[in-house]
């Protein structure tokens, strides 16, 4: 038994965390060089859902616009894997995607609010 490895139950950004689950764990395992990782770029997407979050308070759980194409080079990825990476993540319900024909709104529910640091 490796003592070394870290155990993650959630993944969080500044206001809030997502459960870590085997599902959206196996979904995010990858490294390709300077490209993100699945792992940062739903990070990314949560830090996109806290702010549309904070700037809307009363309208919670808030959904936020994105193009696959801006992702792609935000992201260092083709187009293609970024469409298959939502596709992945709303196959698990960790993502729901409406499409039009410019773009996609995005919302990820099960956001839990974390505690806010004392400064």
């Amino acid at each position: 038994m490796n003592r070394h490895r870290k155990s993650f139950k959630a993944i969080q950004c500044p206001g809030y965390s997502h459960p870590l689950t085997k599902q959206l764990a196996g979904v995010l395992r990858q490294t390709q060089g300077e490209r993100f990782t699945r792992f940062d770029a739903f990070r990314s997407l949560l830090e996109r859902q806290a702010a549309e979050n904070e700037a809307h308070p009363d309208t919670r759980p808030c959904r936020f616009e994105v193009t696959h194409t801006a992702l792609a080079k935000e992201w260092g990825w083709h187009r293609h894997t970024v469409v298959t990476f939502f596709q992945n993540l709303e196959e698990i319900g960790v993502l729901q995607v409406q499409r039009t024909t410019v773009s996609v709104w995005i919302c990820i529910p099960g956001l839990e609010e974390t505690p806010q640091e004392a400064g």
